[in-house]
């Protein structure tokens, strides 16, 4: 504990806290780093609804409930499989082709211009 260090502004200050501090250092000169914490807002919220569900077809319909969200904004579109991997990731539209994904569950993110989530929603394709 008196080993251990910060520096704000310059000035160094010993911690009072016990162990060992996680160190992420921040390469380049990007004044607004991302630090991997998102804070939810709830002006952000979006409900975000899925068509057909389960989907039979190629294409699935995405739905919103704000009109501020439009495909030309910037927004994305990531689709996961139950594993955390990441599957697809285009841009925000209003049909997403799933043709050549195989019959299982899902989970579509939609994410805003900086890359936060919005909503996330579980969909099924049961094709034949």
């Amino acid at each position: 504990q008196d080993k251990v260090f910060y520096n704000v502004a310059g000035a160094w200050y010993n911690t009072s806290y016990h162990g060992v501090p996680m160190i992420r250092p921040i390469l380049g000169l990007d004044d607004e780093a991302y630090l991997g914490v998102e804070t939810a807002k709830e002006n952000e919220e979006v409900k975000l609804l899925i068509a057909p569900n389960p989907v039979t077809s190629a294409y699935l319909s995405i739905i919103v409930d704000k009109e501020s969200i439009r495909p030309q904004d910037g927004y994305q579109i990531r689709i996961y499989d139950l594993r955390g991997s990441l599957i697809r990731s285009l841009a925000y539209q209003k049909q997403v082709n799933v043709e050549g994904l195989p019959n299982g569950i899902y989970l579509l993110q939609l994410r805003d211009q900086y890359g936060r989530s919005l909503s996330t929603q579980k969909f099924i394709i049961t094709k034949q």
